[in-house]
């Protein structure tokens, strides 16, 4: 019994430190509650590049490129930039059909995202081109007609770093693409939501996004070439306090996986990219934090990052490893206390488990009018998300032993008959293709 208190005792201090650390995460959550952000109204207009990695995405390129015509933004002031690595791609001859630019890269032996984007940036410099801003999509992307016209508001109200709402085409889905998509609503909804509000700064989370033409225009590139360059970028805004807000009413859609294998692939990226890019910037975001700079908070809350999340996981899993030993060592020696050990190590991982699932009820609950689930597929969510979320462990254990980590093939998804005009009616027809994307 001694064994057990001191082990309840530990993990009591365990958690006064999360709370210490982690309580202003509530207040974060809290926020997502409140009304959206609402950017003012604006005369002017900025011109926009648009800069689309699309390698092989014959499949669902139409659809993107359908979405930017339909804009209700003047055209004249819209440049998209298809980019391709082989000038037979598929994708070309749909781009062409559109009137739009095409550009082929040359220096395939830079893998990734980032690269592509630095190469597309470095030939429009060349020829002489400038544009107020530059705005970054994926191949999968749907914008919603106003998509444009509300980035250009958050533009012209002095945001440098805009990244709009991040849909899901694919709902309701199977649980790994509903579970997916409230991956990055918590990322908004309850984090972004919150930052914008408090710290200027927000965490960037893949496409959707715009970034000022005189920051790229000076950095003669995109320098950003981690596994994770929206990360990356979220980290330099916040050491160089360049003003980077979340745009709610810039709503976009994308496809999820829906297999395991699929999101494995990517998550264990997503946290390699993680690893890299706090390795080039948290060491002098940390030193900020001391010094005269006008964004403490923001830069405290890089700092901490996913320390909470640590805290609280290593917490558990060290008390679940302590409690099932107690329990082993006491059905040997046949001690008293083997139901009192194994019944703490029950309780703390049923908190756990209901703690995650009142934290998806939440997100279902403030999300309900932009992600429409329906109730049984609601409850099936709420009772796996917490299994989804505890597969982190597992990515990042690949992570941060394998040194092998690139940019690889996803399968994706192919969604038809979207039509975003009547949300109330969304069908989708899925087929199954291999999509290969940066």
């Amino acid at each position: 019994m001694v064994a057990i208190e001191i082990v309840n005792k530990i993990m009591l201090g365990a958690l006064l430190l999360l709370f210490l650390v982690g309580f202003y995460r509530v207040i974060y959550v809290c926020f997502g509650f409140a009304k959206d952000i609402v950017q003012p109204q604006t005369n002017k207009r900025a011109k926009f590049a648009i800069l689309i990695a699309a390698r092989n995405e014959s499949k669902v390129i139409k659809r993107l490129l359908d979405s930017i015509k339909k804009q209700g933004y003047p055209s004249k002031l819209i440049d998209p930039y298809i980019i391709v690595e082989d000038e037979n791609d598929k994708t070309v001859q749909i781009v062409k059909s559109f009137g739009y630019n095409v550009f082929v890269r040359q220096h395939l032996e830079n893998v990734g995202k980032g690269f592509a984007l630095d190469e597309a940036v470095k030939d429009i410099i060349k020829k002489g081109k400038s544009y107020d801003a530059y705005m970054i999509l994926d191949a999968d992307n749907v914008l919603c007609d106003n998509f444009i016209e509300e980035m250009n508001k958050a533009f012209q109200n002095g945001v440098r770093l805009g990244m709009g709402y991040r849909n899901t085409l694919n709902q309701p889905g199977n649980w790994v693409a509903d579970c997916s998509a409230l991956t990055f609503s918590g990322i908004n909804t309850f984090q972004n939501k919150a930052r914008t509000k408090l710290t200027k700064n927000i965490i960037v989370s893949g496409t959707g996004l715009f970034l000022d033409g005189q920051i790229i225009e000076s950095f003669k590139g995109w320098p950003f070439h981690t596994l994770t360059e929206d990360y990356e970028l979220s980290l330099y805004c916040c050491l160089n306090n360049i003003r980077s807000e979340y745009v709610p009413s810039a709503m976009f859609y994308d496809e999820q996986p829906t297999n395991l294998k699929t999101l494995n692939k990517q998550r264990v990226r997503w946290i390699k990219g993680f690893m890299q890019s706090r390795k080039l910037y948290a060491g002098d975001i940390a030193k900020k934090i001391f010094s005269k700079d006008e964004n403490k908070a923001g830069k405290m809350d890089i700092v901490l990052g996913v320390v909470p999340n640590i805290i609280a996981i290593a917490s558990i899993i060290c008390y679940s490893i302590a409690m099932i030993s107690i329990s082993i060592y006491g059905l040997i020696t046949r001690a008293s206390y083997v139901a009192y050990s194994f019944k703490c190590f029950l309780l703390v991982f049923l908190i756990t488990y209901l703690f995650l699932c009142f934290y998806t009820f939440l997100q279902i609950v403030v999300e309900k009018k932009k992600m429409k689930f329906g109730v049984l597929n609601s409850v099936k969510i709420i009772l796996l998300n917490p299994y989804f979320a505890m597969l982190y462990l597992s990515h990042a254990f690949k992570a941060a032993f394998n040194k092998e980590v690139t940019w690889a093939p996803i399968e994706h998804g192919v969604v038809k008959d979207y039509n975003l005009e009547d949300e109330e009616e969304l069908e989708f027809e899925m087929k199954n293709w291999n999509i290969l994307y940066y």
